[in-house]
């Protein structure tokens, strides 16, 4: 309604500075639509919103008010086609418009800047998912530490992209890495870092406000304890284990059930008897989007990595699912599905190498 009334009056008599003014607008709330449909799923509408930006995008250029917006659309376009894995198209997308960007809006846009280098990194990442190609990863990490020169103080940005690298060192198997990145991470919190690592991590799990930011720092944590087995993971797992009020099972976001996931693998790796798992796929029952379903099989893997195969063949039907969504999911999961149909499989193996796929 908004956008058939702006077409409808008039802001010029130039008709031509009119329309180019009218499009201009039309692109910023076309932009402002696309987050909301990126963040509940909503692939149709997203892209409809995509196809309709793409063609105003000049215009949107042309006037100062609305330069930043088209930053903005791209990392959110990048975004909405990471949905269908299409990691390519927004590597592409990115690399294309960055350094026209950089070398023109440098000083203006360098918080939105930054932005676009986390995207092209989280990008890479997807890519390395799809190809296994170990420099994807190298990349991510060049466009992780751009973003982190671009954002300079500004904390909340560069916790963000310390939290993408410690995910990313996790995804190495680099153990150092993920140390020196949660030490930094810590040291924005204004941790006193003369303390043992293990004391800022618990004064920052006890002390600091529960919002996205803590929770994935959590997620990081416990996935880093079960990838590595290193006195800091022992450490750590004591740490969460002894402290109840670090994990409860209070779902009220995909990043509880993240986190109440990977602790209750935790958990089983290292026989405390604790099981969240009923709650999770309470949680994700009638959760829609092709990143929910990720979800879902994420928590099925995670069964069969506790040696509970009796979802194994819904597992197996959310790959094919996907596999008809998009061409990058296909190409994604297509040797695990053949595997799949082999005959005294080794199920835990096979669920190693989906999670190792999955975006979480």
């Amino acid at each position: 309604m908004i956008i058939d009334f702006i077409e409808k009056i008039s802001f010029s008599s130039d008709m031509e500075y009119d329309k180019r003014l009218k499009n201009s607008i039309i692109f910023a709330i076309n932009t402002d639509k696309l987050a909301v449909f990126n963040h509940s799923e909503d692939h149709e509408n997203a892209y409809k919103i995509i196809e309709e930006n793409n063609n105003i995008i000049p215009c949107a250029l042309s006037e100062a008010f609305t330069r930043d917006r088209v930053i903005l659309f791209d990392i959110l376009r990048a975004t909405a086609q990471w949905h269908i894995y299409d990691a390519n198209s927004c590597i592409r997308l990115i690399n294309e418009n960055i350094n026209e960007i950089e070398s023109l809006y440098k000083n203006s846009f360098a918080d939105e800047i930054g932005k676009l280098y986390g995207t092209l990194g989280q990008a890479y990442i997807i890519h390395y998912y799809i190809t296994d190609d170990i420099l994807n990863l190298e990349k991510s990490k060049e466009c992780f530490n751009k973003a982190i020169e671009n954002f300079k103080y500004k904390k909340y940005e560069l916790i963000r992209e310390y939290s993408y690298l410690q995910n990313l060192s996790i995804i190495l198997k680099d153990n150092n890495s993920f140390i020196e990145y949660t030490e930094e991470y810590l040291k924005l919190e204004n941790i006193n870092m003369s303390n043992k690592l293990i004391e800022n991590i618990s004064y920052y799990l006890n002390n600091h406000n529960i919002n996205k930011d803590y929770e994935f720092f959590l997620i990081r944590l416990l996935k880093y304890c079960n990838t590595f087995d290193t006195d800091i993971s022992k450490d750590i797992f004591n740490l969460i284990v002894s402290n109840k009020k670090i994990i409860t099972n209070n779902i009220n976001s995909f990043e509880n059930v993240d986190i109440l996931k990977e602790y209750t693998l935790l958990c089983y790796n290292n026989n405390k008897n604790i099981n969240y798992m009923y709650d999770c796929h309470k949680f994700m029952e009638n959760q829609k989007g092709y990143f929910n379903d990720m979800r879902k099989l994420s928590l099925y893997i995670i069964e069969i990595l506790m040696n509970n195969e009796s979802n194994f063949s819904e597992a197996v039907k959310i790959i094919e699912y996907l596999s008809t969504v998009s061409e990058y999911y296909k190409q994604t999961f297509s040797s695990i599905l053949e595997e799949s149909k082999i005959n005294n499989l080794n199920k835990k193996d096979w669920a190693l190498k989906v999670r190792n796929k999955l975006y979480m």
